[in-house]
């Protein structure tokens, strides 16, 4: 079984696994994680936290302008994946992961 990078997105209520660090940053937007909806999590299950080197944006100047601004992971404080997930369990049996298998298939 080969390790994979997580992302939750916390306002979707999904998970998702990725084989490197660069799809993973490639698929979350950083405006989405400024505003709190992504936790991110090593291979070994350790938190990563992102660092943006250029902040997202959201502008109006007669239009609406989003910028996901440009972040790297670096290791993050606060829960490892397997204790915040019993954690979740234990508060909330409606997070929507789908099915066992579906979770499964995180970690072929």
């Amino acid at each position: 079984m080969r390790s994979k990078f997580l992302a939750v997105n916390i306002s979707m209520q999904f998970i998702e696994a990725f084989d490197t660090v660069q799809a993973l940053v490639a698929r979350c937007p950083g405006l989405e994680i400024a505003e709190g909806d992504w936790l991110f999590f090593a291979p070994d299950g350790t938190p990563l936290e992102a660092e943006f080197s250029i902040e997202p944006e959201v502008q109006r100047d007669g239009r609406w302008v989003f910028t996901n601004g440009l972040y790297e992971l670096r290791k993050g404080n606060g829960p490892n994946f397997q204790e915040w997930l019993s954690e979740l369990c234990l508060k909330s049996g409606d997070f929507r992961f789908g099915t066992l298998k579906d979770l499964e298939r995180l970690f072929p």
